[in-house]
Order: structure tokens, then C-alpha cells, then sequence
């Protein structure tokens, strides 16, 4: 890749209990440059999450390991934001994303040594976290299909059709 720095922003899944934010850096990146940056954007998005602290960890601990982040040139981290398997996680996700995309932005201007400027523009809730929320407080969610099938990636589609076919 003909960039600076790599970052591979993902949700985890687990448990519907599982909760917290990681950094995962490459460890072969160039001696403490992936540490370094995988270090600063953990301590601009860990505050973010109501999650617990699952830290800032190498990629080869991580079974199986990580390719994405193992096979770029330049100092790489792999981000797991939150648990997209637990319901309260994604609905504050949801609600906050663009202070998450403001604390990457912080992290990359302190990586690079620029002075961050706060933008004097709000940026609207997105719509999706009021109907997550409503979809958790008012119908039952079958957890199995609240991940789609053979992916591990959340089904936004079948949480709007349950909303749908709730409010029917």
C-alpha cells in the first residue's frame, strides 16, 4: 500500500455478554511504529466505549492471526471498536460513531505530530441507533439471527424487518 499507516477498523463478536474495545498492531512493523500508533488511538477510543479495557495487544496473539494487518508495509493496526453480538454496545456505537471517527482523527494527527483542530460542525445522530434501541426495548431478538448467516457481520437488514414486522 502506498500509505503512512494502515487502520482496519472492525465490531468483534462473541457472547451477548462479550464487551470491551482492543488495538491489535502488527508486531513486524517497524520497530515501535505499530505499537506507537496502535498505543495513541487506544487512548482516544477506549474512553468511548462502555465496554471493559481489552487493552492494546501484538497481532500474533490473536489466534489464527491477523493477515490484513501482517501483510502491509506500513505500521498497521486492526481496531475491534465493540461487540456487535451485544446489544448495548452497538445501540452507544450507533449513537457516538462520529466521536469514535473524531478519536481516530485525533490519533492520526498526534501519530503525525499535528495539532488537532475541533470542527465547529455537528454531525446528526444516525437514525439506525433509534430504531436499534427501539427494536431491543420492544420486541424479542432471536440472538442467532441477529448475525447473519455465515458471516460475522451484524444483519442491519433483518433488524429493520423485525422493526417492520413489530410495529405491523
Amino acid at each position: 500500500l502506498a500509505c503512512d499507516l494502515f487502520i482496519d477498523n472492525h465490531t468483534n463478536a462473541g457472547p451477548s455478554l462479550a464487551a470491551g474495545t482492543e488495538v491489535f498492531y502488527n508486531h513486524k512493523s517497524p520497530i515501535g511504529k505499530g505499537n506507537k500508533f496502535a498505543e495513541i488511538l487506544y487512548k482516544y477510543i477506549f474512553p468511548l466505549s462502555p465496554g471493559k479495557d481489552r487493552g492494546v495487544l501484538p497481532d500474533n496473539r490473536y489466534v489464527g492471526s491477523l493477515y490484513v494487518i501482517q501483510h502491509t508495509l506500513p505500521p498497521a493496526v486492526l481496531v475491534e471498536h465493540i461487540f456487535h453480538t451485544n446489544i448495548t454496545e452497538v445501540i452507544d456505537f450507533l449513537r457516538n460513531m462520529d466521536e469514535y471517527a473524531k478519536a481516530e482523527a485525533k490519533a492520526i494527527a498526534e501519530y503525525f505530530g499535528e495539532k488537532w483542530i475541533e470542527p465547529n460542525k455537528s454531525i446528526p445522530l444516525p437514525p439506525i441507533a433509534d430504531l436499534v434501541e427501539k427494536l431491543s426495548n420492544t420486541i424479542s431478538i432471536d440472538k442467532t439471527k441477529w448475525i447473519s448467516k455465515g458471516s460475522k457481520d451484524l444483519d442491519i437488514y433483518w433488524l429493520i424487518k423485525k422493526i417492520v414486522d413489530a410495529k405491523g
